[in-house]
């Protein structure tokens, strides 16, 4: 990864900007293990992320004036800048898989877009605020599971898809707290927050769903039962990622929850070395 001298402290904040390049363009269409489930479920996610990245951004954004704890918002600048990485990058990511592979992620990201918007609207900021501290604990659970599986990270077989998913989950584990600890000094209720938990999950699941198998019939060797099945057991089996990540996500409807509780430090610094971050 090529990003190693590229940092923006951001003004004292505990965690940098970081500015990566990669290039995609020999990264193959069934990107994780060759699977073409398992690379259309990834492939999902990323296209969710530049709109779903700039909703999280507004949601903090819009309640900060709330905040009187400096420390605090020199993080929220961090968080700031490490969302709107994020969203550049994957947008960037989309387009080459659109451009090269003739994968529809431009018609996820519309509706994506589509659906923030409709956040936007019918949902008061401190909602929203509560619907990107659960998304933010989602990304940071499952950034915790593929720091602890080295073996399910092993289906990254191109190096830059592997170095784009290990520099996002890095980030997202280093801002997991910043949305909460917003919600919280902004005043939010423990009740509002375990509402907005299943619910903004019972909204986007089914849509990730059909989504998921949309891209996954625009995929090379769809058709193979058995690469369907070692798909579906990487999802949704017993060792599944889906399925593996429970126990953690449940951890958010505790009342004395915390992110920052779940300390994978050790692990995150051997990936910090592997990336070339200082």
């Amino acid at each position: 990864m090529t990003s190693a001298q590229r940092y923006d402290r951001t003004r004292g904040a505990s965690f940098p900007v970081r500015r990566p390049q990669l290039d995609f363009s020999e990264v193959r269409q069934r990107f994780y293990d060759d699977n073409a489930l398992g690379s259309a479920f990834w492939a999902v996610l990323q296209a969710l992320f530049p709109d779903g990245e700039r909703f999280f951004i507004r949601a903090v954004h819009d309640v900060r004036k709330r905040v009187d704890d400096p420390d605090l918002q020199r993080d929220i600048d961090a968080f700031m800048g490490q969302e709107a990485t994020h969203a550049r990058m994957h947008r960037e990511v989309n387009e080459k898989a659109q451009q090269i592979h003739g994968i529809d992620l431009e018609t996820i990201e519309r509706r994506m877009a589509k659906i923030t918007a409709l956040f936007n609207r019918f949902h008061s900021p401190m909602q929203r605020l509560a619907m990107t501290a659960a998304a933010e604990h989602f990304t940071a659970t499952v950034g915790r599971y593929l720091l602890r599986h080295p073996e399910y990270m092993a289906g990254f077989r191109d190096l830059p898809a592997r170095h784009l998913v290990m520099w996002h989950a890095i980030e997202e584990r280093e801002h997991r707290a910043v949305a909460f600890d917003v919600y919280r000094k902004a005043g939010g209720s423990y009740w509002l927050r375990v509402v907005m938990f299943p619910w903004m999950f019972a909204v986007l699941t089914p849509w990730i769903v059909f989504e998921t198998l949309r891209i996954t019939g625009q995929m090379k060797g769809y058709e193979d039962r058995a690469a369907l099945r070692r798909g579906y057991l990487s999802l949704l089996g017993p060792k599944g990622i889906l399925m593996k990540i429970g126990p953690g996500m449940r951890d958010y409807l505790r009342r004395d929850f915390h992110p920052n509780d779940d300390d994978q430090s050790a692990l995150e610094a051997e990936w910090k070395r592997e990336l070339g971050f200082a």
